[in-house]
């Protein structure tokens, strides 16, 4: 996907294909697009590693996704589903 539409290729991260509307992800301002490069202060360069990060943390919890919009980075406050 980076290279075909030549996004954050300079990067680490994981980039946003789809995002569910009304999902904890839209609610906090996630877009399709997004390159998620942290959850928690933990660099995600995988989906591997994004799905091993996110198993760390509880249902209900609260926790810091940091991306990249662009050349914006961004934080943003995600309650994992109960």
């Amino acid at each position: 996907i980076r290279s075909r539409y030549n996004l954050y290729n300079d990067d680490d991260g994981v980039i946003v294909v789809k995002v569910e509307p009304y999902s904890a992800s839209a609610e906090a301002g996630i877009q399709k697009g997004d390159l998620i490069v942290k959850i928690e202060d933990k660099p995600v360069d995988s989906v591997n590693r994004y799905r091993e990060v996110l198993r760390q943390f509880k249902k209900g919890e609260v926790i810091i996704f940091s991306l990249k919009r662009g050349k914006a980075d961004l934080h943003a406050f995600i309650k994992l589903p109960e």
